[in-house]
């Protein structure tokens, strides 16, 4: 992402460029910024942008079209591939031409993952049977969605036969059924309600279990701590803003639900049988979706954290987000 330069270095470039006879290096040494940021200014300037950002975001977009869109052999391996591999590099090659954004902000914005459009970058870049399998491989699990495959259980193979765990896969009507039977079970163990934990907590650990996820929230002892004012309708709204509102733009791994994605669907809260001051969290999700929520879950506990350097909880600015 490219950050805009401090006023003071920007006055600086201005009677440099002003004055004439200056290179760009000679410019990035005096106002000790890369001669990249000197060049970039400068153009934008010349140009009439408002900001570098948007010079650079017409520049990718300028670039992108020139050198993605005349690829014949690449549009000829989409249009064989499956349906969802289709939809999927059409999703990207739109984000990826029609913005200017980089693509980690693609990424951050979208929620497509920052690998698979990295992938496609490359691909359409440099196109051969080598990149395009690669990119193939992103839209296997894709594939498996539109195909009605929700998720998996492993057998394990018989004494002395040895080879691999038996996979089968569960179609759409049998995983519903099966995240129904675990809902119940949950709801039916404490009276029909969902507990909610309690003011203040943090994540202690994470374990998988029988194809869902559960993660331990237990209440936090020094209030002063900076996840002390993390209501659970807080954390509602980040797993709904980062994990969620993702899913929706990523169509194609909701369309096997026959009404939208909701917080239900995601997290069951249930008290722990151990302890009663635990609560349980499990992800009633689809095999394949786990890893990605894994992910999620684990980068959620990175913002969660208190700050180690600056004394400040990392939370705040997430806390904004959400709001």
């Amino acid at each position: 992402m490219t950050r805009e330069l401090q006023q003071e270095t920007k006055d600086l470039l201005d009677r440099l460029h002003r004055e004439g006879g200056h290179t760009f290096k000679e410019m990035a040494q005096r106002a000790e910024i890369s001669s990249t940021s000197v060049m970039n200014y400068i153009r934008a300037r010349e140009r009439g942008y408002s900001s570098t950002t948007e010079y650079l975001k017409e520049k990718r977009k300028k670039y992108r079209r020139k050198h993605y869109l005349r690829h014949e052999r690449w549009e000829e391996a989409i249009a064989n591939a499956p349906e969802a591999g289709r939809k999927l590099a059409e999703m990207i090659h739109s984000y990826i031409t029609e913005t200017g954004e980089t693509l980690k902000k693609l990424s951050s914005n979208t929620g497509i993952p920052y690998s698979w459009l990295r992938r496609y970058n490359y691909a359409l870049s440099w196109p051969s049977e080598e990149h395009l399998n690669l990119l193939a491989s992103y839209i296997e699990p894709v594939r498996m969605y539109r195909d009605g495959v929700m998720s998996k259980t492993n057998e394990r193979p018989e004494a002395g036969q040895g080879g691999a765990r038996k996979t089968e896969y569960l179609d759409a009507s049998q995983y519903r059924q099966l995240r129904d039977a675990r809902q119940a079970s949950t709801l039916a163990s404490n009276g029909g309600k969902p507990r909610i934990a309690p003011l203040g907590f943090e994540i202690k650990n994470i374990v998988q279990e029988d194809s869902t996820l559960d993660y331990i929230l237990s209440p936090e002892i020094d209030m002063n701590r900076s996840n002390s004012n993390m209501d659970p309708e807080f954390v509602a709204e980040i797993i709904k803003k980062h994990f969620i509102m993702n899913l929706r733009t990523q169509k194609w791994l909701v369309e096997h639900l026959d009404r939208e994605l909701t917080l239900e669907d995601i997290v069951i809260v249930t008290p722990s049988s151990k302890n009663p001051y635990k609560y349980h969290i499990e992800a009633a999700l689809p095999h394949a979706m786990q890893k990605q929520f894994r992910r999620f879950v684990n980068d959620l506990k990175r913002k969660l954290a208190p700050s180690t350097v600056s004394g400040r909880p990392r939370l705040e600015s997430h806390k904004n987000d959400a709001q």
